[in-house]
């Protein structure tokens, strides 16, 4: 669970940071190291760090983050926004599905929007009935293991 919230908290950090000039070696340090637990990915352009997160690339790695990115794209679930575009659609659609996330209105997500911090809280938020269901189920194997 710790290593959950960290991975949270660095993400937080990174998304919440615009980078300057002296502080953009750290925030690629950062980046590197996301990249590598297959959270982070930037575009084709790099990780473009000195531009603010858009509601759908926090999306999309929140759906990272929780292990469920081949899930999200076998199952492709649909999703009224139609402001998403088609390589976000298996990501939006799946924490839609599993009520993640909202849109701005009935019908758009607001993918170009700035992801502001509240949003990505709100995200979390409501991604932690996962993550504790993932630790009681963990802890309940491992104790059946050395009980039986």
């Amino acid at each position: 669970m710790k290593k959950i919230l960290a991975l949270i908290l660095s993400f937080a950090l990174l998304i919440s940071f615009s980078a300057s000039a002296a502080d953009i070696k750290e925030t690629t340090q950062r980046a590197d190291a996301l990249k590598k637990l297959g959270l982070f990915k930037g575009t084709e352009n790099g990780y473009e760090l000195e531009n603010n997160a858009t509601r759908v690339q926090i999306a999309v790695t929140l759906t990272r983050l929780l292990g469920k990115e081949e899930k999200a794209i076998y199952q492709d679930n649909a999703h009224p926004f139609g402001d998403v575009p088609s390589w976000a659609s298996p990501y939006i659609g799946w924490l839609y599905e599993n009520y993640m996330i909202n849109g701005i209105d009935k019908y758009n997500f607001g993918t170009d929007y700035i992801a502001e911090p509240k949003q990505f809280i709100a995200m979390i938020l409501r991604t932690l009935p996962l993550f504790w269901f993932s630790a009681v189920a963990f802890s309940c194997f491992i104790c059946e293991m050395f009980i039986t």
